[in-house]
């Protein structure tokens, strides 16, 4: 009996020391998978840094492409004032044109149309009316004048 007591106390060593062996293998096993951890923050610091990079690119090429959009807007907009101002110029000087036209027209009047004096037609509405005459000669000049102003403008 008592050898079975020593080999039973030899077994509980044995069992004791493999126990104890099992624990130093999963501490191991532990510190292995702290190990692990530890090159998972080292990969995903590595990968953080590239991310940080291509961010930075992306920011880069969209700060260069809204410069790019807001050159192409304004060149549009000179573009369309340009025309505006252009059709405006033309239709200005169509119509300074055409006026110029009316005017030295309305230059061509015979006779009839010019003020009489008091002894060549005493009943007329201008000898009544003196004022009518200097209100003619405005009129006229304007006819002469406003047309190359217009132009000129």
């Amino acid at each position: 009996a008592r050898l079975f007591i020593v080999g039973f106390l030899i077994v509980r060593l044995f069992a004791a020391m493999a126990f104890v062996a099992a624990a130093s293998v999963l501490g191991a096993m532990g510190h292995l998978a702290n190990f692990g951890q530890v090159a998972e923050f080292g990969v995903s610091h590595v990968h953080q840094r590239e991310q940080m990079q291509w961010a930075r690119r992306a920011y880069r090429l969209d700060a260069r492409t809204l410069r790019i959009d807001l050159l192409n807007a304004v060149k549009e907009d000179v573009r369309d004032h340009h025309t505006t101002h252009a059709g405006r110029i033309d239709t200005l000087l169509l119509v300074h044109t055409l006026l110029l036209t009316f005017a030295l027209a309305t230059l061509q009047f015979s006779g009839q149309y010019v003020p009489q004096t008091g002894e060549s037609c005493p009943e007329c509405v201008e000898v009544a009316y003196p004022f009518l005459v200097a209100i003619w000669v405005y009129l006229i000049a304007a006819i002469l004048i406003l047309p190359f102003w217009c132009i000129l403008m």
